[in-house]
């Protein structure tokens, strides 16, 4: 009996469309394009990055999924070689990430469906192999832990510095550091970020050093937004220089970082410059009288 003819002429028909996609593909990573419009004329056209691209010339072109074409995600790239993997924000990982975080420190390995049937299969995890994950205790996140994935870690908590002078020292290397590599100089002296620090321990403790009672902003009130606002002082400074010096910013800075998760901060902010500030300038110390002098910049 004879066959159908078209039967034999369907795998080559593909294998023509197969190399086509290939020599497209090609051609879009030669001219180093952003994005690879597909698809014939008068039909809809799909978009493709360079990532995308490059899976589907490895898919095109390969033997199918082979090991060789594999490309490790994060953490794999740790879980093989017996190292340590760090995560960083776990709170800020989607769900699904955490559920699979769960299994891979459970069972030490992990499965590829794709090579469903082959020895690489699953990818066991060598001895040494650690996960190490960062998260934040009052800025959580979008993603709280499951009560699975805290049992599977060890937790220590790090609270903020307790030396003024040590966060001082941090606040002005790493802001320097930033400012400095965008070309500009660093002109903020040591008593406007010490009074910046101290704003920020006094706001973010609801105690001031003093054990002056202050009210607490909703804000986190972290040491990497100090690090910001000096940044923004001495690039201030260096660009936009004005009548005011650098001390008479701080207040307008202050001001924008409390009350940018909730504007009712902005009345906490005034009354710790009622508070402590309008004390320390009473006592006689020129930099906090004026920071007192200048509370009307609060008012806006």
């Amino acid at each position: 009996m004879r066959g159908d003819p078209r039967r034999g002429a369907r795998p080559a028909a593909r294998r023509r469309a197969r190399h086509r996609q290939v020599d497209a593909v090609r051609a879009a990573l030669r001219r180093r394009v952003r994005h690879q419009r597909t698809g014939r004329a008068g039909h809809g056209r799909n978009h493709r990055g360079p990532a995308q691209v490059r899976l589907e010339l490895r898919a095109a072109s390969g033997p199918g999924p082979h090991p060789a074409g594999a490309r490790a995600v994060p953490g794999a790239d740790r879980h093989v070689p017996g190292r340590d993997g760090p995560r960083r924000e776990v709170t800020r990982c989607l769900p699904e990430v955490q559920d699979a975080l769960v299994s891979l420190l459970s069972e030490r390995r992990i499965a590829v469906p794709e090579l469903a049937g082959t020895d690489d299969a699953l990818v066991h995890a060598a001895p040494g192999f650690n996960l190490i994950a960062t998260a934040n205790l009052r800025d959580k996140g979008v993603s709280e832990m499951s009560a699975a994935l805290k049992r599977r870690f060890n937790f220590e908590t790090v609270g903020p510095i307790g030396d003024l002078d040590a966060e001082t020292a941090l606040v002005r290397g790493q802001a320097r550091a930033a400012v400095e590599r965008s070309g500009a100089p660093f002109q903020v002296d040591d008593a406007v970020l010490e009074a910046l620090v101290t704003a920020f321990r006094d706001l973010r403790e609801g105690r001031s050093a003093e054990g002056w009672e202050v009210e607490r902003p909703s804000t986190v009130m972290s040491t990497a937004e100090a690090v910001s606002v000096a940044g923004a002082l001495a690039l201030a400074a260096a660009y936009f220089p004005g009548d005011r010096d650098v001390l008479g910013l701080l207040p307008g800075h202050l001001l924008g970082v409390v009350r940018k998760d909730d504007p009712a901060d902005a009345a906490r902010l005034r009354g710790y410059w009622d508070g402590p500030v309008r004390r320390r300038a009473e006592q006689g110390s020129a930099t906090w009288r004026t920071l007192w002098d200048l509370r009307t910049v609060l008012e806006g």
